[in-house]
C-alpha cells in the first residue's frame, strides 16, 4: 500500500455463521489485522474507513484490494 495512512476495518451488521470456528465478525477482524488494518467497532472521526458488510464472506485478496481504495 502506498504511503498514505491504512483505512480503519469497521466491521457492520451481523452473520450467524460460523467459518473455521469462528463468527463472522472475528474472522474478518482477524483478516483485517493480518494486513496491517485495525478493526474498530465504529468509523474513525476522520481519515479513511473500509465498513465491511458481515452479509458476506471476506477474503484475503479482496480485502487487500479494497484497502487500497478506502
Amino acid at each position: 500500500m502506498p504511503s498514505q495512512e491504512r483505512p480503519v476495518f469497521v466491521p457492520v451488521g451481523a452473520n450467524p455463521a460460523r467459518l473455521f470456528g469462528m463468527d463472522a465478525r472475528t474472522r474478518a477482524c482477524r483478516l483485517a489485522q493480518n494486513i496491517g488494518l485495525e478493526c474498530a467497532d465504529e468509523p474513525p472521526g476522520q481519515g479513511a474507513a473500509v465498513l465491511a458488510n458481515m452479509g458476506f464472506a471476506w477474503d484475503p485478496a479482496w480485502l487487500r484490494e479494497i484497502a487500497r481504495r478506502p
